[in-house]
């Protein structure tokens, strides 16, 4: 099964990147955010990788899916 890739940490918005964000459909995460993957990017030297997470409804999609990160 092939994996959907997760955005780069530069095109992440700020929510997306702080986890306040669904990494997947952008909207609100207040409670439950499940941990899906690592998006990875750099600026110069500077390492911007970052744990992002999804809502339920897009983790279960990826789940359902065989996604993996």
């Amino acid at each position: 099964m092939t994996t959907a890739p997760l955005p780069s940490a530069t095109a992440l918005t700020r929510a997306q990147y702080d986890g306040w964000a669904c990494v997947l459909c952008r909207a609100p995460i207040q409670t439950g955010g499940v941990l899906v993957g690592r998006a990875v990017g750099a600026i110069g030297v500077h390492d911007l990788s970052v744990d992002v997470y999804a809502c339920g409804g897009c983790a279960r999609g990826r789940r359902e899916r065989g996604d993996r990160s």
